[in-house]
């Protein structure tokens, strides 16, 4: 007997992107705002149970609830209608009655080896959904409500509709909310695959362009080699200036009315940090930094399933 404590279990995106590969899906009938696989697809409220498939390659990962019996028996019902191909993922419970009545001999059946490992309910992400709309198509971010400052309403720091975050000292675009920073392309990443890498690459090297077909997982050797060649022209980092005499980065902080010099570095953004790490020494939260503190986890998270799991191909 398998149980557990809920009935949502999300698809995760690699195995998603597997089976796609396979099917070039284009309808998700079990789907929210936040976590549909397809541009097409139906919510709760609009329940695709009561909508009709026809002509579409879907796929479907449905509540495994009691309900789950009801969208087996939709699955096999709306195969069979014309053009229109049906791929479910669901537990591989093969003693219940809708298995033997919809699946086995009916449908190609492919058990999965091993515990699946679903995406656990990420409340950061969705909370950023409902203040930010990106666009894949040309990379921006849209506030989707007026934002305040302080208790209350408070004083007004973002209206709705304007275009969110603001370009940094690296190169890269940011955009703070809740007191915290977060980059563009990570975001980006995160609203459309519902993963955050530890590295992501800008395929043309323009790091203002974050398109979503601009932005790929890669791993910190691939990223490095994708770099563009750095100019040794002024550093446009606050403390850092570059020394003709000596080929290198100079960083240094006024501190009680003197400058204090903090050594040469082979890069700017290496004497920017130097810079930085001497500056919260110094004056804490006060201190005006070249790279603020940025959020590098984004509240995702993976969960086991308490049961094995099979995809039905109808």
């Amino acid at each position: 007997m398998f149980s557990s404590k809920t009935d949502q279990w999300a698809t995760p995106q690699n195995f998603f992107d597997e089976l796609n590969k396979e099917f070039n899906f284009n309808l998700d009938p079990c789907a929210d705002e936040f976590n549909h696989k397809c541009d097409k697809y139906f919510t709760e409220k609009q329940d695709g149970l009561k909508q009709n498939w026809g002509g579409c390659c879907v796929f479907c990962n449905p509540p495994y609830g009691s309900v789950l019996k009801d969208w087996v028996k939709k699955c096999s019902d709306e195969s069979k209608k014309p053009d229109t191909k049906v791929v479910m993922l669901i537990p591989a419970r093969t003693d219940t009655r809708y298995f033997h009545e919809y699946i086995y001999n009916k449908a190609e059946i492919r058990f999965l080896k091993g515990r699946l490992k679903f995406q656990g309910e990420n409340k950061l992400l969705n909370e950023l959904k409902e203040v930010l709309d990106y666009n894949p198509t040309d990379g921006v971010f849209i506030w989707k409500k007026d934002i305040y400052k302080g208790k209350g309403k408070g004083i007004k720091v973002v209206n709705k509709g304007d275009i969110a975050g603001c370009l940094n000292h690296d190169g890269y675009r940011y955009i703070k909310y809740n007191g915290k920073k977060y980059s563009e392309h990570r975001l980006a990443y995160l609203f459309i695959y519902n993963e955050s890498p530890k590295y992501i690459d800008h395929i043309d090297r323009n790091k203002q362009n974050n398109r979503i077909e601009n932005l790929r997982k890669c791993s910190k050797n691939q990223n490095g080699q994708n770099r563009s060649k750095m100019s040794n022209n002024t550093s446009g980092y606050k403390g850092v200036h570059f020394d003709k005499r000596n080929g290198k980065f100079a960083s240094q902080i006024r501190n009680n009315g003197k400058l204090e010099w903090l050594g040469y570095f082979a890069t700017r953004e290496d004497a920017a940090k130097a810079y930085d790490q001497r500056a919260l020494e110094i004056f804490g939260e006060f201190a005006n930094l070249n790279f603020e503190i940025e959020v590098t986890k984004f509240g995702d998270s993976t969960n086991s399933a308490p049961f094995p799991s099979m995809v039905v191909v109808f």
